[in-house]
């Protein structure tokens, strides 16, 4: 498919804040918690490797709550290093991808995990909370940030390949997923507990409740509602 000069613009402003952050983010990470972070960005990428498909090339995990989790535990600059094991998997997974959609997916992935922290910190949230219920609020408002910055975004891009209204092809397939990243910002405090107490061991035990959460993305995904057929075949012809 190619690209009109509209969606060049938009993946080469989505890649360029993105490498942004991360560039800014890097000398600010808490090296000393290195180890937790590395876990965290594996369990990422594993978590992605398990994405529900949605319209067109498009897909949802359940990465985000082990994000949310790194926020918790290791602050928003950790968690946008940690999000990068999702995106690092979105790059080869279902197959290899053109250099520009991965640039532009790792940048999403930051831009996602860069709103969250900002709001996370902004309404209170702090790194390793004396009481992780004192975070509920701020990272269930960080996550439902995180989950509008993806999906506009991703939503973005396929209206302008599509050529299709962006609201409605945001309503039609994420809508449908916002209580789940509620859902996921509330295991991530069960993550972030157990890194907490139990360290390593903890944080993968108590991630299991996240097959639970991508069994309901699954279970969502029968039900969607997909743009007409004559929005693919126009993008078909290009």
């Amino acid at each position: 498919m190619r690209l009109d000069s509209k969606s060049k613009a938009y993946l080469t402003a989505v890649s360029i804040v993105g490498v942004a952050i991360l560039a800014v983010s890097a000398p600010l990470l808490p090296f000393q918690d290195w180890q937790g972070m590395l876990l965290l960005a594996v369990l990422c990428g594993i978590a992605q490797m398990m994405p529900v498909s949605l319209f067109r090339s498009s897909s949802i995990s359940v990465s985000a709550g082990i994000t949310f989790a790194g926020l918790l535990l290791y602050g928003p600059m950790a968690a946008i290093w940690i999000n990068m094991g999702s995106a690092v998997v979105v790059a080869f997974r279902p197959k290899w991808k053109p250099i520009h959609k991965v640039i532009f997916n790792a940048g999403n992935h930051a831009l996602a995990a860069g709103v969250a922290g900002v709001v996370y910190v902004g309404v209170g949230g702090v790194k390793v909370p004396e009481s992780l219920a004192l975070s509920v609020i701020p990272i269930l408002l960080a996550a439902v940030c995180y989950f509008l910055v993806q999906t506009l975004v991703v939503s973005g891009i396929i209206a302008l390949t599509e050529r299709v209204p962006l609201l409605p092809t945001w309503d039609a397939n994420f809508r449908g997923t916002a209580l789940n990243f509620i859902g996921l910002a509330i295991i991530s405090t069960t993550i972030a507990s157990a890194g907490r107490s139990a360290g390593p061991i903890g944080i993968i035990i108590f991630s299991v409740p996240l097959v639970m959460a991508w069994y309901t993305f699954k279970h969502i995904q029968g039900r969607m509602v997909y743009p007409q057929p004559e929005f693919a075949s126009k993008a078909d012809q290009r």
